[in-house]
C-alpha cells in the first residue's frame, strides 16, 4: 500500500487493467477508467489507489478536499499485474493529468505521470490550480516519476512544467496556498520547467504570497528550460535538489506558445518571493537556448532576502550566479557555494544584468576555472551597487578570463591565472592546496572532497570575519575563530582541538603525512589505532586553530621508539615563537608534554610527530592541545 496509508479510514481502488468496472469500493470490485473516479467526491480520510503494473489514460480531476491532519491521499496498491508504479498517461490532455483544481489537504505519491500530445502544447504533468480567491492548504506530492510532457519551451510555466503550483494571476486578490511540499519526485524529459510554484502575475503586481512551500529531494533532467521557480512566495525552502543537463529537451524547439513566451530560463530561481531559501542544491550541465539568463541559479526580479548557500555548480555553459532582484530587490546573500567549470561558453561566474541592484553580500565561495576564458564577473558597477564587495572567496583560474568592471573584492584568494581585478583590497595571493582541484564529479561529496583545504593553503586562516555568517561551511563543518577563506573551511574545532587525535578513525585525516608514515592497526596507546613512522625523517603534521595570541599552551603526545633507542620527537611550530620539541627514546609509550606561548596575532599552531634517524620505525598516539 501507499506509504502514507496510516491516516487513511475509507479506501477506493482502481485497476485499469481489470476487464470489468466495478463500484470501486473493494480490491475485487475496482474502477477501471478515470471517467469513474472523475465522477466520485472525495472526503477526509479518503484513499485512492492505483494496481501497480497498470497504466490509466486521461485525466484525473480530482474532487473534494481533505482536512488538517487527514487528507486525501492518492497513491499505489501492490497488485498482481507487476510492481511497477502505476502509470498515469494523460496522451497530452490539458491542464494536466493530475489535476487538483481548488482542492485542498490532497497528497499524490507513488504514481508515474506522463502527458505527451502529438504536438507541443500548454500542458503540465502535475498541477494544482487555486482561482478562489482565499487560502488553500496542505498539498503533498512526493515520491512521483513525472515523465515526457511536451509543453511549450517558452511558454507559461504554471502549465509548461513537470509539477506546478500556480495561483491565478489574473486575479486583483488571488488566493494563495499556504503548505506545499514538493519531495523526492524524479522529474525526467519535460517541456518547460521540472519544479513551478507561482503565479504568472506581473512583477511586483500582487501582494499575494503563498507560504510554507518546501521543495527538497527531487531530481530532474532532460528539461527544456529551468530547473524549478518559485514566484510570489514568502519563505520557500528549496533544498537538495539536482537539476541536470537541462535545457536541451530533446523533445524539439517547440519555442513558441500562444499565450506566453519568455525565453529567459535558470536553472533555480526565486522570483517576485520574499525570503528564499535555496540551499545545497546541485545544477549542472544546464544549457540555456534562450535569449537570455541561463546561469545556475538566480535571485531574480523584485526578490527580497534570498539567501542561496552550499550549493554545488558545475559544468554549465553559461554561470554560476545571476543576481537579477533590480531595485525592487534587497538583502541577496550568496555564500559557501563551489562552482567548478562553469560558464564554458558565454556570461560570466557572477553576473547582474538587471541594474538598480541593492548591495548583495557574496562571500566564502570557491570558484575553480579549469580551461577557457570565462569572465569571472560581467556586470558593471552601477549595476551592482556601489557598496558591493567580493569577500573571502577564492578564485582559482587556470584559464585566461579576466574581471570587468564589478565591485570591490575583499580578502580574496586569487590563483592561476595572472589576471587580477582593478579593484581589490587585502587580496592573497597563493595556491589554495585544494585536496583534488578540478577533481570533483556529479554529487555535493565530490566537491567537498575535492575542494578541502591541504596544510599550507594560503586560504587558511588569511579570511575576514563577516558579520551573519553561518558558523559553518559548505559540508557543515565549524569555521574556525580565524576563518579560512573560500567555501570549505580546514577541519577545527574549540580552541585548540586536535582533530582525530588519537587515529581512531582508521586514517589519518586531517593530519598530514610528512614522509613515510601511517595509520597502523596495532601499538596503539589507547584505542586499536596509531600513527607509525618510516625509519628515518618521517613523521606527521597537524593545524590547530582557535588559539588566542599571547596565551600559554601545552601540546602532549605518546610516543614509542621499536628498538628502544631511537629518537622520536614531539614538537611544535608555526605559533608565533620559536620552533619546540622533545624527544623521547623508550621502547614503551612515553608521554611528552612541550609548552609554547602563542605571539601577538597567532591564533593556531602546527603540531608534529617526527622521527630524524636511526634504523627502526616509531610510533605515536593521543595528542590533545590545553
Amino acid at each position: 500500500m501507499t506509504t502514507a496509508a496510516a491516516g487513511v479510514t475509507t479506501w477506493w481502488w482502481v485497476d485499469c487493467a481489470s476487464a470489468g468496472n466495478g463500484n470501486g469500493t473493494a480490491q475485487s470490485s475496482p474502477w477501471n477508467t478515470l471517467s469513474s473516479v472523475n465522477a466520485h467526491t472525495f472526503k477526509a480520510g479518503d484513499g485512492l489507489v492505483f494496481a501497480t503494473g497498470t497504466s490509466c489514460r486521461g485525466q484525473l480531476a480530482l474532487r473534494g478536499s481533505g482536512a488538517s491532519g487527514n487528507p486525501i491521499v492518492i497513491g499505489q496498491w501492490r497488485s498482481g499485474h507487476g510492481s511497477g508504479k502505476p502509470i498515469l498517461a494523460g496522451g497530452g490532455v490539458t491542464p494536466a493529468t493530475v489535476y487538483l483544481h481548488d482542492n485542498e489537504y490532497v497528497t499524490v505519491e507513488d504514481l508515474e505521470v506522463t502527458n505527451s500530445g502529438a504536438s507541443a502544447g500548454d500542458r503540465a504533468g502535475i498541477l494544482a490550480y487555486n482561482d478562489t480567491g482565499s487560502t488553500l492548504h496542505g498539498i503533498t506530492i512526493t515520491a512521483n516519476t513525472v515523465d515526457n510532457v511536451n509543453g511549450y519551451r517558452w511558454g507559461y510555466y504554471g502549465v509548461n512544467a513537470g509539477i506546478a503550483v500556480d495561483i491565478d494571476g489574473g486575479l486583483a486578490n488571488p488566493g494563495v496556498y499556504s503548505g506545499v511540499t514538493i519531495s523526492d519526485n524524479a522529474v525526467w524529459n519535460v517541456n518547460r520547467a521540472g519544479v513551478w510554484v507561482g503565479s504568472l502575475a506581473e512583477n511586483g503586481a500582487i501582494s499575494a504570497r503563498s507560504t510554507g512551500v518546501t521543495i527538497s529531494g527531487n531530481q530532474m533532467t532532460d528539461l527544456g528550460a529551468d530547473g524549478i521557480v518559485t514566484r510570489y512566495t514568502s519563505g520557500a525552502q528549496i533544498l537538495n535538489n539536482v537539476v541536470y543537463d537541462a535545457g536541451s529537451w530533446s523533445g524539439g524547439a517547440n519555442s513558441g506558445s500562444p499565450s506566453y513566451y519568455n525565453p529567459y530560463p535558470d536553472g533555480i530561481w526565486p522570483v517576485n518571493s520574499d525570503n528564499p531559501v535555496v540551499q545545497g542544491n546541485e545544477v549542472f550541465g544546464f544549457v540555456s537556448q534562450g535569449a537570455g539568463d541561463g546561469d545556475a541559479l538566480d535571485c531574480d526580479l523584485h526578490t527580497t532576502n534570498c539567501l542561496m548557500q552550499d550549493n554545488y555548480s558545475h559544468d554549465n555553459v553559461d554561470g554560476l550566479w545571476m543576481d537579477c532582484s533590480g531595485a525592487g530587490g534587497r538583502g541577496e546573500v550568496f555564500r559557501y557555494n563551489i562552482s567548478q567549470n562553469d560558464a564554458t561558453a558565454r556570461n560570466g561566474i557572477f553576473n547582474n544584468g538587471c541594474g538598480g541592484s541593492p548591495t548583495p553580500a557574496v562571500y566564502n565561495n570557491t570558484v575553480y576555472i579549469g580551461s577557457g576564458s570565462p569572465k569571472i564577473d560581467s556586470a558593471n558597477r552601477a549595476n551592482w551597487g556601489s557598496g558591493t564587495a567580493f569577500t573571502d572567496n577564492i578564485i582559482d583560474n587556470q584559464g585566461n578570463g579576466g574581471f570587468g568592471t564589478s565591485a570591490r573584492w575583499d580578502h580574496t584568494l586569487f590563483h592561476g591565472s595572472g589576471n587580477r581585478p582593478a579593484d581589490n583590497t587585502n587580496a592573497v595571493v597563493g595556491d589554495p592546496r585544494f585536496a583534488h582541484p578540478n577533481g570533483a564529479g556529479n554529487g555535493r561529496g565530490t566537491a567537498a572532497a575535492a575542494y578541502a583545504l591541504s596544510s599550507g593553503s594560503a586560504a587558511i586562516g588569511t579570511a575576514v570575519a563577516i558579520a551573519g555568517a553561518p558558523g559553518r561551511d559548505f559540508s557543515g563543518n565549524s569555521v574556525c575563530a580565524s576563518p579560512d577563506i573560500g567555501a570549505m573551511q580546514n577541519l577545527c574545532g574549540p580552541a585548540g582541538q586536535v582533530n582525530n587525535p588519537g587515529f581512531e578513525t582508521g586514517s589519518l585525516s586531517p593530519w598530514t603525512n610528512l614522509a613515510g608514515a601511517g595509520v597502523v592497526g596495532d601499538n596503539a596507546h589507547t584505542g586499536s589505532y596509531a600513527v607509525r613512522t618510516g625509519n628515518v625523517n618521517s613523521g606527521v603534521s597537524q593545524t590547530v586553530y582557535g588559539l588566542a595570541s599571547n596565551r600559554t599552551y601545552t601540546l602532549t603526545g605518546w610516543v614509542k621508539s621499536s628498538n628502544g633507542s631511537d629518537a622520536v620527537y614531539v614538537g611544535v611550530k608555526n605559533y608565533g615563537g620559536t620552533e619546540t620539541s622533545i624527544p623521547a627514546t623508550s621502547s614503551t609509550y612515553t608521554r611528552i608534554s612541550v609548552t609554547f606561548t602563542t605571539g601577538s596575532g597567532s591564533t593556531s599552531a602546527t603540531i608534529y610527530c617526527w622521527k630524524n634517524g636511526g634504523s627502526a620505525a616509531s610510533y605515536c598516539d593521543d595528542f590533545s592541545v590545553s
